[in-house]
């Protein structure tokens, strides 16, 4: 008897199995909310990495340029431009010293690109052109520059990180300027993986 009525044996037990197949898709419902909610916690924490990513690469820019620019005043040579690049490049960062004139400014620009996308420094370069008129003309279809002052930058796994370009004294000290600032640069990536900028 169930609340002053019988129940008949085949009802109860149909009751008991749809009971059961309710607790089932209840606990299934909650298993998929629980894997959705796991799935929106990694996505969540994935994009709050974002901007520590982006701010290590501004910090490496930082440092490429500040070095750059210690050792320029160090050796007293004129006013430069530098900019640094990351390994599609795309400018990071740029700074040109007052008296700087504007073309240094794009130069220096493509310098970087140059060594990017070369994965070589650009006076590397300068000696295939002094050798051959056909890689000359080569390059210069590219829009690479084979003037020296562009240094690529390597991860400790040899991965490209970025490239620094300066532009504004003598081919021989750019290129002097472009060294102290990869050498800063690789100080700080030698133990970057490829997987923890991405």
């Amino acid at each position: 008897m169930l609340a002053g009525r019988s129940v008949d044996g085949s009802v109860l037990k149909s009751s008991l199995s749809t009971t059961g197949e309710l607790r089932d898709a209840a606990r299934r419902c909650l298993l998929s909310m629980a894997a959705v909610t796991g799935l929106l916690t990694v996505s969540l924490s994935a994009q709050a990495d974002t901007p520590t990513r982006e701010a290590s690469l501004q910090d490496l820019a930082r440092r490429m340029i500040d070095s750059c620019l210690k050792y320029a005043a160090k050796k007293g040579l004129p006013p430069l431009a530098v900019a640094v690049v990351d390994a599609s490049g795309a400018l990071i960062r740029f700074e040109r010293q007052d008296g700087a004139p504007p073309l240094v400014a794009d130069a220096a620009v493509l310098k970087a690109q140059t060594a990017i996308r070369a994965h070589a420094p650009t006076a590397e370069l300068a000696r295939g052109v002094a050798q051959d008129a056909t890689v000359r003309d080569f390059y210069d279809l590219l829009h690479l520059t084979a003037l020296p002052g562009g240094m690529p930058v390597f991860r400790g796994d040899a991965s490209l990180r970025a490239a620094v370009g300066v532009s504004g004294a003598e081919a021989s000290q750019d290129a002097k300027c472009a060294q102290q600032a990869a050498a800063a640069g690789h100080a700080v990536t030698s133990g970057l993986s490829r997987s923890e900028d991405r």
